[in-house]
């Protein structure tokens, strides 16, 4: 899987990502955020009374202390038993179903009261029933009779009762200590503050923040979905060759970009540089190497194993340092250059075209030949010179001028019937236009779709890989970096085209890692204003 270039993607998608921020955060403002607010209507019984029972100090007239607790209490108010029976008491009468009079009772033991003084009290034990009802006088009835039937449960304890010799003697102290005489209505809504929430600056960063989270994860999602290349770093990682130049898109209201010879119609436009920087490389740069990585252990399986060491012995630390290097090419030596792609990219034709209008102006004499139109099968208009010895006369006599200054064009029809014979026939047609033009230019058909860039690849100086912007995928781009190292291409590198210009560096220059959207095909580079019909931009420095 190919790495991520996240980073870069992220800066190239700022506009996304300062847009849905923003977005975001108008409408985490806009938006009112109240407080929470919880309403409670108690199902149906708003009102509250409360009674208090216990077992007050001695056991009501008894000198004696009370024998049962608050603690005690409240584990018989808290049993089902104890509820079920007051609601058995209640009946129908407060139009509540048995099964729900449990549910409005409660009972909580309250802190002991010790008053201060000689002599203190001791304090009592004593539990806090509380009832709801859907009246106040439901309510006040329901308290009441809760806390007779808790006295009837825990006087039928015989457990509890100070004289336990006489089931029918005794008490256990337990008494009504105040009798509900009154209801409360609950407050019928509750609210609560909003919180963090409530600030419309704090709702504001939430909402950027969400909606650059948000943009960040289109970016992501886009990158891992894209399986195109839209970087150097990219296009260098999968065709495994440097890349020599990068052709900014050309755009316009007026010119097609695919249609455009960019170095004559605006000579001063950052494409047009591009095109002579791109110039430059091909005179002076070196190849790109050829071969494939060497085995780390291919030093072992050549003569005299390793690097020797002192007395003999091989040193099997280190491979031997390679003493080949790539050489600077001598002038003149880099006549023939042919521009290839993986597939059909439609700004291959704009790269030969407009490296040979830069040659042209320089005031160098170019042929340009593609083999466009030479295909398989027998062709028609071979002028008798599909086999034999081709001479340079031949060549010239089929030279077509162009409207471009010091610009001719060949076809490859002349020479073959076919495109099987480019192999055999064309090596001779370019040893013959090297005697007669200074640079000739080949532009090949799609690198891995037909055998024409194989069958040129050893009667030339220099390869061009064209890779586009936001065309070429990753697995064309292995697959011809792959092929041309296979049949030891002189490659110099990649073309990479229909970059994004940045506005803001001096002069427009492209920006790395920018891709720009998909162009039609404007066909070969003689239909880019190289044919001898006249070109689609005329020549304005003649």
């Amino acid at each position: 899987m190919e790495s991520i270039e996240f980073v870069p993607a992220l800066l190239r998608s700022w506009r996304l990502l300062v847009a849905l921020g923003v977005l975001f955060a108008v409408v985490a403002v806009l938006i009112p955020v109240k407080g929470t607010v919880i309403h409670t209507n108690y199902y149906g019984y708003p009102y509250s009374a409360t009674a208090l029972v216990g077992a007050p100090p001695g056991g009501g007239n008894s000198a004696l202390a009370a024998a049962i607790t608050g603690g005690q209490i409240l584990f018989y108010a808290d049993q089902s038993a104890t509820k079920q029976a007051t609601a058995a008491l209640e009946g129908d009468s407060l139009g509540i179903t048995q099964s729900g009079i449990p549910a409005l009772l409660s009972a909580a033991v309250l802190p002991a009261n010790v008053t201060t003084g000689s002599p203190k009290r001791i304090p009592a034990n004593e539990v806090l029933l509380t009832a709801s009802g859907s009246t106040p006088d439901n309510a006040l009835q329901l308290a009441n009779d809760y806390a007779q039937q808790l006295g009837d449960t825990i006087s039928s304890q015989g457990s509890l009762r100070r004289n336990q010799s006489d089931q029918t003697v005794g008490n256990t102290g337990y008494q009504i200590v105040e009798p509900a005489t009154s209801a409360t209505l609950l407050p019928e809504v509750i609210k609560i503050g909003a919180g963090p929430t409530g600030s419309r600056r704090t709702r504001g960063l939430i909402g950027l923040a969400v909606g650059i989270a948000l943009g960040a994860g289109i970016v992501l999602a886009r990158e891992l979905l894209n399986q195109r290349v839209r970087s150097v770093a990219r296009a260098e990682s999968t065709f495994d060759f440097p890349v020599v130049a990068e052709i900014p898109a050309v755009t316009g209201a007026d010119l097609a970009p695919a249609q455009t010879l960019v170095v004559l119609a605006d000579p001063a436009s950052p494409a047009a540089e591009s095109y002579r920087m791109l110039r430059m490389s091909v005179l002076f740069e070196k190849l790109a190497p050829t071969s494939a990585p060497a085995n780390p252990f291919d030093f072992l399986l050549r003569s005299g194993g390793a690097n020797p060491l002192p007395g003999g012995e091989a040193d099997l630390r280190a491979p031997a340092a390679p003493t080949e290097e790539l050489s600077l090419p001598g002038p003149g030596t880099r006549k023939v250059v042919m521009v290839v792609s993986a597939r059909t990219e439609p700004t291959r034709a704009q790269v030969a075209a407009n490296l040979a209008a830069v040659y042209a102006e320089a005031g160098q004499r170019v042929v340009v030949v593609s083999t466009a139109d030479v295909e398989a099968g027998r062709l028609r208009g071979s002028d008798g010179l599909a086999t034999g010895a081709i001479a340079t006369q031949d060549v010239e006599d089929r030279l077509e001028a162009s409207s471009v200054e010091h610009l001719f064009r060949l076809t490859f029809r002349h020479f073959v019937d076919n495109s099987s014979q480019l192999v055999n026939r064309a090596p001779m047609v370019l040893e013959a236009a090297r005697d007669l033009a200074d640079v000739v230019i080949v532009e090949a058909m799609p690198l891995l779709d037909v055998h024409h860039a194989e069958a040129l690849a050893h009667a030339v100086d220099v390869v061009l890989v064209v890779g586009e912007s936001g065309t070429t995928t990753f697995d064309d781009a292995r697959k011809a970096g792959d092929l041309l190292r296979r049949i030891n291409a002189p490659v110099l590198g990649v073309v990479l085209t229909n970059v994004r210009a940045d506005p803001r560096a001096p002069g427009g220059l492209p920006l790395d890692s920018a891709g720009a959207s998909e162009i039609e095909d404007g066909g070969d580079a003689a239909e880019l204003g190289l044919s001898a019909a006249g070109p689609a931009v005329t020549n304005t420095q003649a």
